[in-house]
């Protein structure tokens, strides 16, 4: 059996589920094990259902504690904070958020997979993903979503995603996407076109109105709040082009933008400890 830790928010999610899809392709008996949401709150819990009409297989139980460890606990936690290791036993495979280290492969023996996956590469080997397997479901929209809709339909929009939050605690994550960074995306935009909108969603959505009140054509996207996130990635995936931060939540919005002549500009790097980014779709424009 290969077991597939889930943990983490809605874009972690995808990529873990992704990662669950890949291994798929040669091997039977995969499951996803999603029992880290009884032990510890992410985010907004387990939100792939919430989001998207998707089918898989659960473990039916919480795994032995002899088949992986639970890092979550204090214990592992403690060390992993000391000497910035994490204990495994036999049968975990920790992924390495800087490298790819799966490829394809069948695997003869029983496998627990600990890590985030957030790799271009398992998304783009699933074949049909985007289209067949990873589905929106049917929204019951507000009156503010649906007439952003209406809008986004009906007029040239760049999503622009800003990411904030946890992420003003690490510089290693928060000075890769500054102001500069914005700046410099959102006029490349306003070079290219004579007209286009700036649709801005963020988990600090009054800074951006500070900071970008100049911008002409634009709109602060503020009532998709706490449990009802999600809905900003919908539509940031409607919008005909994207801006994205170093955050796996923008990153779903602008792949699965389905518009097959969008324009997606990304960062370089994800982040400031690691010189690889394996996140740069073909066609992409890093700055």
């Amino acid at each position: 059996m290969l077991i597939v830790n889930v943990t983490g928010g809605l874009g972690n999610q995808l990529f873990q589920y992704a990662f669950y899809e890949f291994l798929k392709l040669n091997n039977d008996n995969v499951v996803l094990d999603l029992s880290s949401f009884q032990r510890q709150s992410y985010h907004y819990g387990f939100e792939l259902d919430k989001v998207f009409d998707l089918k898989y297989d659960i473990l039916s139980k919480s795994p032995t504690p002899f088949f992986y460890t639970d890092n979550s606990k204090i214990f592992y936690r403690i060390i992993h904070k000391l000497f910035d290791v994490f204990i495994k036993k036999k049968f975990d495979f920790y992924g390495d958020d800087s490298i790819s280290l799966i490829r394809k492969e069948k695997f003869d023996f029983d496998m627990y997979f600990n890590g985030f996956w957030q790799d271009a590469y398992y998304v783009q080997e699933v074949k049909d993903f985007k289209t067949k397997i990873l589905n929106f479901r049917l929204f019951d929209l507000s009156k503010k979503n649906k007439e952003l809709k209406e809008y986004i339909n009906n007029n040239f929009c760049v999503a622009v995603h800003i990411r904030r939050g946890d992420y003003l605690n690490y510089s290693y994550l928060n000075e890769i996407c500054n102001k500069q960074y914005y700046d410099q995306a959102i006029q490349y935009f306003k070079n290219k076109y004579n007209f286009c909108s700036f649709v801005f969603f963020s988990d600090d959505i009054l800074w951006c109105k500070e900071k970008f009140k100049e911008i002409k054509n634009s709109i602060f996207v503020d009532w998709n709040t706490k449990d009802q996130s999600y809905l900003d990635l919908y539509m940031m995936s409607l919008c005909q082009n994207n801006i994205i931060a170093n955050s796996t939540f923008s990153w779903w919005g602008a792949y699965l933008n389905n518009n097959n002549e969008k324009i997606v500009i990304c960062p370089k790097f994800w982040n400031q400890r690691t010189l690889t980014n394996h996140l740069i779709c073909p066609g992409w424009i890093a700055l």
